[in-house]
């Protein structure tokens, strides 16, 4: 609870110290708890093993989950890590690998690395851990980047399979899932970088984008979801 209130902000965590005198440990306190977590990178086992702990508390629905990762920008800086004595960076990105319940709205992430893509040999590490703790991956979702998509490949997704087997359940399978605003993203860089050949020969373009915002642009149509060429050529995006 302590921890929670922390993370929601400092002067939540005061209020409730002082104004309503609820007893809870001082910040300095909360320091030191959190100093003795060992987050180095890569599988974040401090989680893992909590998770493993709190399992028993959760219905058998609860305990579905899938893996997300994804990649984050990260400012490129060094960084001292005074508990390790060793300096960090500068990165470029933080891939950061979560686990999420399917039927309920929790999440924690249990992997995270610095400049480094996604490989098939840790995501099946990544499923064993979980499956170790209790809970049972039905399976992942990540962007459509060119990591990602080499990644697929090597586990031999395709429109036709979109599931690999479970390293340790034989009879359970892994679903592979594309993030859909990224998929939509890509499908809109696609149309105004080249457009899509169809099955005819003809090609799609963003022409007709062109031409209407020219016809918006002369007359007094007024369109809210397309109104400036920002849109079409993605100098706001």
């Amino acid at each position: 609870m302590a921890f929670t209130l922390r993370y929601m902000g400092k002067r939540a965590y005061k209020y409730v110290t002082k104004t309503m005198k609820i007893p809870l440990p001082s910040l300095r306190k909360l320091h030191r708890w959190a100093s003795k977590l060992d987050f180095q990178s890569g599988t974040l086992h401090c989680i893992v093993k909590v998770m493993k702990a709190v399992c028993h508390t959760f219905d058998e629905p609860e305990k579905i989950a899938i893996i997300t990762f994804d990649e984050v920008k990260v400012k490129e800086v060094h960084e001292y890590d005074q508990k390790h004595d060793c300096v960090m960076g500068p990165h470029l990105q933080m891939q950061v690998a979560m686990i999420r319940e399917l039927f309920d709205k929790w999440r924690v992430p249990i992997y995270l690395d610095f400049d480094k893509q996604m490989a098939s040999d840790l995501l099946n590490s990544l499923i064993r851990d979980a499956h170790d703790s209790g809970y049972v991956v039905k399976g992942c979702c990540s962007d459509m980047g060119g990591g990602n998509q080499g990644l697929l490949r090597v586990l031999g997704i395709s429109p036709e399979i979109t599931w690999i087997e479970h390293p340790v359940l034989s009879d359970e399978k892994i679903h592979f899932f594309g993030y859909a605003p990224h998929c939509l993203k890509l499908v809109r860089n696609w149309l105004l970088d080249t457009g899509f050949l169809l099955p005819d020969g003809s090609v799609v373009r963003k022409d007709p984008l062109e031409k209407l915002l020219n016809h918006v642009e002369v007359s007094s149509c007024f369109l809210t979801h397309l109104t400036t060429r920002s849109v079409v050529h993605l100098s706001l995006c």
